[in-house]
Formats: C-alpha cells, structure tokens, sequence
C-alpha cells in the first residue's frame, strides 16, 4: 500500500474541481486491462489525523500528465468503490465510473468515508 503525499492530494483536488467546472478492498482491485494499461492501487493518506483507504485508478508506464477526477461518495456510510452497509448486496457505482473515467484518459481518486470500507472512524 502506498501512502499518498498531501501534495498529490491536494493537486488531485484541484485537477478534479478544474474537470467539474470545464463540464467535464472493502473492495478488490480491478486487474490491468492490457489493452488500456490502467490499475487500481490501493493508497492511503492523511485527514486531521486519521489515515484515509483509497484507490488511486491510474495508467502505468506513462511519464504523461493526465487529468484526474476526486471521486466523492455521497451520503450515508458508503466506501470508496460506492457500496454500502444499508443496501444489500454490491452496487459499485463509483468503481464502475473510474472505469469509464480510464476509458476517456482520465486517472482517479476514490476514498472511503469515516466508518465505511477499511477506514475507521478516528479519534
């Protein structure tokens, strides 16, 4: 597992908040397709003192800058691959659209909420 530097975070947020405005292992990792090159590689970074699960959905062997996307999950206790505790059974609506993001070129970041996924609740 990786752990992520705040710079990386930090610039993932910005990127994605510049893509939004242009209009543009609670869950396993997708393999590497070898037609596209992309992994999910499970990371981890810091938030006020508790360390926050991810994946960071990106392509190998590129030296390239690509555009990337934060992925945020929405209400509830939802993890980083869009699954939760109150519905039965796997939804992975965020999982599935870091595919299609990887499909258009575009790496993401997706993270589990406090209490959802592998991440705890903190202090």
């Amino acid at each position: 597992m990786t752990r992520l530097p705040a710079v990386l975070v930090t610039v993932t947020v910005v990127t994605a908040t510049l893509l939004a405005g242009c209009g543009s292992t609670a869950g396993t990792a997708l393999p590497a397709s070898p037609s596209t090159g992309w992994v999910d590689e499970s990371v981890t970074f810091p938030a006020s003192g508790v360390t926050i699960d991810a994946t960071f959905r990106h392509a190998t062997g590129t030296t390239s800058a690509l555009p990337a996307a934060l992925l945020i999950a929405g209400s509830g206790p939802t993890d980083r691959n869009g699954n939760s505790t109150q519905v039965t059974g796997r939804i992975d609506t965020l999982r599935t659209l870091a595919g299609w993001l990887s499909d258009d070129g575009v790496a993401s970041l997706r993270y589990d909420k406090l209490g959802s996924g592998q991440t705890g609740l903190g202090p």
